[in-house]
Order: C-alpha cells, then sequence, then structure tokens
C-alpha cells in the first residue's frame, strides 16, 4: 500500500467519524453547531454552512461567527429562521 492510499483511507476514516451535526439554539440570539464541514455564504444577514448531512442557513440581523474551529462554530445575532437543503436538492 502506498502512501497517497494511506492517505485516502485515513481522510475517510476521519470524515466518517461525524455521522451527524448537533444544533443548540439559546433563544434567538446565538446558535452552537458541531461537526460543521465548511462555510458557504456570510453576510450580515445570512450563514450559510455545510454540514454532516445538510446545508443550514441562518437568516437574521447582526449574525456573526465568533469561533470557529475543528469542533464547530457559534453564531451570534438576532435569528430569524433556520432552514436546511439536502445535499443535491434545490429549494422550489
Amino acid at each position: 500500500m502506498n502512501i497517497n492510499n494511506i492517505i485516502n483511507k485515513y481522510d475517510e476514516y476521519i470524515n466518517n467519524l461525524h455521522f451527524h451535526s448537533s444544533i443548540q439554539i439559546l433563544d434567538n440570539e446565538r446558535i452552537v453547531i458541531e461537526s460543521c464541514k465548511s462555510i458557504n455564504i456570510v453576510s450580515e444577514n445570512e450563514i450559510r454552512l455545510n454540514l454532516v448531512k445538510n446545508i443550514l442557513t441562518i437568516v437574521g440581523l447582526n449574525l456573526k461567527m465568533c469561533n470557529y474551529n475543528k469542533s464547530g462554530i457559534i453564531i451570534n445575532g438576532i435569528i430569524h429562521s433556520l432552514s436546511f437543503e439536502e445535499y443535491g436538492r434545490k429549494e422550489k
């Protein structure tokens, strides 16, 4: 087995450790999300995140990402709505 195969298998193993994302909502002012894969859109009124199984869109006012690291992300602001979209599907 060459080094590239080992690296690919390790990456696949790490990516499969998290099967779900965890979301904690504190009133309408803070969201704590664990297992966020990547960030798509960041603006004052919208944040769009790739989670393990879905895409999460957060809409609100004065949205700010306070912390983003391997374990998750914290978003503060006045949260109006959350919506989920499955990968590969577009909302109508």
